[in-house]
């Protein structure tokens, strides 16, 4: 993940939009039922990316890495 996605999912983790929020909605139901998910984070040890999903997923320009949602 790049910082500047890093940056942009915790601003918008903050700052409540309506669209992100649906799309983070879409994105998290996802998440949700991924074998890669430990909590709130897509676990290395299981092949995940590393990320906080929170924020991960109000990043609009982020795509999940194992390809289950894209940006």
């Amino acid at each position: 993940m790049q910082l500047e996605e890093v940056f942009d999912g915790f601003k918008n983790l903050i700052i409540k939009d309506k669209a992100i929020e649906k799309l983070a909605k879409e994105r998290l139901s996802v998440c949700l039922l991924c074998d890669k998910r430990t909590n709130n984070f897509c676990d290395k040890s299981k092949g995940g990316c590393g990320c906080f999903l929170e924020a991960k997923a109000r990043s609009v320009n982020s795509k999940c890495q194992i390809n289950k949602w894209s940006n």
